[in-house]
């Protein structure tokens, strides 16, 4: 079957629309909860015409509403809240992405490469593994880091990650995945009405900052530094989402890392800000790890 028509059956579009019911970011929620109150009072019904319309191909996205949240540089966070019947079809093409292409190749890696965004599985009420599973797993690799005898540490951090993601190195990496063509061009499509700013102007990168699905499609990119970081004994690579910290010997194999990183983060036009320092005492480390939480 084409991978849009395996997004668009009715079973995934049940499973969409009750990962989003059960999404636990309160903040989020917030905004939408009275639109996900009113479409639960007939969601079979209406989950039934939305099916019955993109299998016809008579589906229209709408323009997604935009929130401007002020973060603490000063700097506004776009947060961005689709309709529901959008939220349901942006959820349920992520969730072939994720369920039959990425998550069996990318589970040998959570808890011990990347923690965040773990794919929970079909079976499961919440799309993502708990969150905290994921930071105490960081917290134990930090400290076995450091214990090793690995006292440089480095912050590789990407800016604005899900703004400037590009929809043609996405599909990229879908295509990789064995998306088809089909596929990877409606979804572009659909990203870029949803993308578009509050004065219709259209771009051809960015992905919702808010919705569920975001975090898993991220992933689909961000892999390529988990997969080409490179191997080496003196040096420890983990990741949280689009944070990256590193763990060396030395300051000269630290260095080197971030030249790499650099270089793979440039192979997806991705912007990164690196900064690094030196552990000598276990209170540095701890307050490394408390500047990375908190």
């Amino acid at each position: 079957m084409p991978t849009l028509g395996e997004a668009f059956i009715r079973k995934n579009l049940g499973r969409a629309w009750r990962w989003i019911k059960s999404n636990p970011d309160a903040g989020y929620k917030s905004y939408c909860g009275p639109a996900y109150s009113r479409f639960a009072l007939a969601d079979a019904a209406l989950l039934d015409d939305l099916k019955d319309r993109l299998s016809r191909d008579i589906y229209e996205q709408s323009h997604a509403c935009k929130i401007l949240l002020p973060k603490k540089s000063g700097i506004l966070r776009p947060y961005t809240i689709p309709t529901v019947e959008d939220q349901v079809v942006y959820q349920a093409m992520v969730n072939i992405i994720v369920a039959e292409r990425l998550a069996p190749k990318a589970r040998s890696q959570y808890l011990t490469v990347t923690f965040g965004h773990m794919y929970a599985g079909k079976s499961s009420t919440w799309f993502y593994k708990p969150w905290r599973r994921g930071y105490s797993a960081f917290n134990k690799a930090a400290r076995s880091s450091f214990r090793r005898g690995l006292k440089f540490a480095a912050s590789f951090d990407l800016t604005a990650c899900y703004d400037t993601l590009d929809y043609q190195v996405l599909c990229h990496f879908l295509a990789q995945l064995s998306c088809d063509k089909e596929f990877c061009e409606k979804l572009r499509y659909c990203l870029g009405v949803w993308a578009a700013t509050n004065t219709r102007i259209y771009l051809s990168h960015g992905i919702p900052q808010g919705p569920l699905s975001s975090g898993l499609l991220s992933e689909v990119v961000l892999r390529h530094f988990d997969l080409n970081f490179g191997t080496r004994s003196n040096v420890r690579y983990l990741r949280y989402v689009d944070d990256i910290r590193l763990f060396a010997t030395s300051e000269d194999a630290l260095r080197r890392m971030l030249v790499r990183l650099d270089t793979l983060s440039k192979d997806e036009g991705l912007f990164p800000q690196a900064a690094s320092r030196t552990l000598p005492t276990a209170g540095d480390f701890r307050r490394f790890c408390t500047d990375f939480y908190y």
